[in-house]
């Protein structure tokens, strides 16, 4: 908040992005291909690129792949906090076909209907997987402020008749399986209290 504040968000989304780059670089540098490295600044398909880079070393190191694991669960609706593509990835090395849907928390992200419109039914095969708090393609749809979390629980509250009705009766309806939150977490903490705030969940 402090550094939209004194600067801008757009300086705040590059600063998140150079970021993650040098904890990347850092983390996994046998991982990102050299052409990569070699870039001063990433774009949000560099970003992408490397993350599935370094995801894929790090779960061959540990024998272990989460978004595998919940590919392989045959799940119809998958609600996640992550801003890649790890997940749809997972999904379709199982041999599904993952419709990607953002949650429109934002006017920028309404105004492009393709991003958030969603209208069939779910099927293990074709499941939907909803961003709940952006995508690293769409840096709009990122929440990252103070200002960003308010906006989100008020336009969750105002445009609830823009969420899928697949998401809406999933949570009225179903079990629901919160897997890598925290409770005291931000992200889970202000998914619940927007749901709970659209009356989505009781």
């Amino acid at each position: 908040q402090f550094v939209s504040i004194f600067q801008n968000v757009t300086y705040l989304r590059i600063a998140y992005q150079k970021a993650l780059r040098e904890a990347l670089l850092r983390g996994f540098p046998s991982a990102i291909p050299e052409e990569l490295a070699n870039l001063e600044r990433w774009k949000p398909e560099h970003l992408l690129q490397a993350l599935d880079s370094a995801g894929a070393v790090q779960w061959a190191s540990i024998g272990n792949n989460p978004y595998s694991l919940l590919a392989g669960l045959g799940l119809r609706i998958y609600l996640t906090g992550e801003q890649g593509n790890l997940l749809q990835n997972a999904l379709r090395e199982a041999g599904r076909e993952p419709e990607v849907r953002l949650c429109p928390w934002n006017a920028t992200i309404r105004s492009r209907k393709a991003l958030w419109y969603y209208n069939d039914d779910p099927t293990p095969q074709k499941p939907l997987v909803y961003h709940l708090f952006g995508h690293f393609e769409e840096p709009a749809s990122l929440v990252f402020t103070e200002d960003d979390t308010y906006d989100y629980l008020i336009n969750l509250t105002e445009h609830r008749d823009l969420i899928p009705d697949a998401v809406s009766a999933a949570l009225a309806d179903s079990a629901l399986l919160f897997v890598g939150f925290q409770p005291d977490d931000w992200q889970f903490r202000l998914l619940s209290a927007g749901l709970f705030a659209a009356g989505l969940l009781a």
